[in-house]
């Protein structure tokens, strides 16, 4: 414990956030001054701006953060039988799809 009050008590990887009716804003602290960054105000903005943070809980952890990649070659399992092949096929088929 130190004998000093603090004058924040954010970490270091902290970051200020603040919307309007249409989008969100971030502002990132830089070397050069803070970066204020706009993302949708959705689902999508909101995971967005979590990835964001999580990246930056990492680099000032001293890990290195890398994005993980795309399962190439994936392939869901065979456990469906002839009927319910069938059966998706014709609500594809009624919903337009196909």
């Amino acid at each position: 414990m130190t004998d000093t009050i603090a004058a924040t008590g954010r970490p270091a990887n902290a970051i200020s956030i603040w919307a309007d009716n249409r989008s969100i804003y971030v502002e990132l602290s830089g070397q050069h001054g803070p970066y204020i960054t706009v993302y949708t105000r959705d689902s999508i903005g909101l995971s967005r701006i979590l990835e964001l943070l999580f990246a930056r809980t990492k680099e000032y952890s001293g890990e290195v953060y890398t994005r993980p990649g795309v399962v190439e070659g994936y392939k869901p399992k065979g456990d469906f039988n002839e009927a319910q092949r069938e059966r998706a096929r014709e609500v594809l088929k009624k919903l337009g799809i196909t």
